[in-house]
């Protein structure tokens, strides 16, 4: 992928703790990250700008374009991200509007798109298959459904750079292995509890954290379950005179039997 774009709104589906799992997976990957904020003609000038600038704080650099899909607004801006030889995906809750779309960019009733429910403001099973759309100018656009849950799969020093923020107050702990849990003269706890800094963004921080580390557990755990399979197909192989000399070459290419 060269963009990732994700797209929401300002409305329920608008979530700070979500964008912020978006951005560290989409710096992770290598990809540019570009925000649609969709469906604006439906809410207040003020909710679009208030939606905006928390975006703006959460990834500066990231590209932030302010679009209506379903009347056309801000679809030229986006296009001037769709170039040749480039491939963008498309991902987002359910419901924002993703289907929509790609049918303003295509021209053309691409995907079948359907109404939201007014009880949970979620979709009603619009796309259910990533789709693969070759654009007219020569570029790749991939549709995605939508998604309800972002776990994470990322590392430490990914995590560190999202936080920026964060990681500099860490330097200010009492204590170099400082959880920024219950630990004492934690500078970042202490941020919190003066008010310098959000307490949900630190809670996030240290949820981000928590399942990082079980992500590098599960990933060990697989590492030693492959090993260990290896071992025993090799004990199997080795039960025979003739499977021990082929494992024996296999494994040392200069080793030669005697007769």
């Amino acid at each position: 992928m060269d963009i990732v774009a994700v797209v929401t709104e300002p409305g329920t589906d608008f979530n700070p703790r979500r964008m912020e799992r978006y951005f560290t997976l989409i710096r992770r990957s290598g990809a540019s990250p570009l925000i649609l904020l969709n469906k604006t003609d439906l809410f207040s000038r003020e909710e679009v700008e208030k939606a905006m600038q928390i975006l703006r704080e959460l990834s500066p650099e990231c590209a932030i374009i302010s679009i209506s899909a379903l009347h056309n607004r801000g679809i030229t801006e986006f296009r001037k991200c769709l170039s040749k030889g480039k491939t963008i995906c498309i991902v987002g809750s359910s419901g924002v509007g993703k289907s929509t779309l790609v049918n303003t960019l295509l021209g053309d009733e691409w995907l079948w798109t359907g109404e939201v429910n007014e009880v949970t403001g979620k979709g009603r099973h619009t796309t259910v298959a990533r789709e693969l759309v070759l654009l007219k100018h020569g570029g790749l656009l991939i549709d995605n459904p939508g998604i309800r849950e972002i776990q994470m799969w990322t590392d430490e020093h990914t995590l560190r750079e999202s936080f920026a923020d964060l990681t500099e107050l860490a330097h200010e702990c009492k204590f170099a292995d400082c959880s920024h849990g219950k630990d004492s003269g934690c500078a970042i706890r202490k941020a919190v509890d003066e008010g310098k800094l959000d307490k949900e963004r630190y809670l996030n921080f240290l949820n981000l954290e928590n399942e990082i580390a079980r992500l590098a557990k599960r990933q060990k755990k697989r590492q030693m379950n492959v090993e260990r399979a290896g071992k025993r197909d090799r004990k199997v192989q080795a039960r025979n005179y003739e499977d021990r000399v082929e494992l024996e070459r296999r494994h040392k290419p200069n080793h030669r039997s005697h007769d």
